[in-house]
């Protein structure tokens, strides 16, 4: 199984797409992190007198939104890999007409 995470849930669709075009043999599960990026902001704002606790929340904050950084960055380049790949295709099939 891939699963993909994703900060907002607005491409949900095009990114399941993207990867079953690459995996088509694979299950895939996409689901956005917004909603724990927002837990722990509800966290941290009843945390604000326990700095011990308001400290790893913020933590654990900052490295989720480091890993959809670096889950979005993956996205474009796949996209942008897809987008090539098609374009390629496209070509290859004009040529043999």
């Amino acid at each position: 199984m891939i699963t993909v995470s994703l900060n907002e849930a607005d491409f949900e669709y095009d990114i399941h797409s993207l990867v079953k075009a690459f995996y088509p043999k694979e299950d895939v599960k996409v689901f956005a992190d917004s909603e724990k990026i927002a837990e722990l902001e509800e966290q941290i704002s009843k945390c604000a007198t326990d700095f011990i606790k308001l400290n790893e929340l913020m933590q654990e904050k900052e490295k989720t939104e480091a890993e959809l950084s670096d889950k979005m960055e993956r996205w474009v380049y796949l996209n942008d890999l897809a987008e090539k790949i098609e374009a390629q295709k496209r070509e290859n099939n004009n040529e043999n007409i």
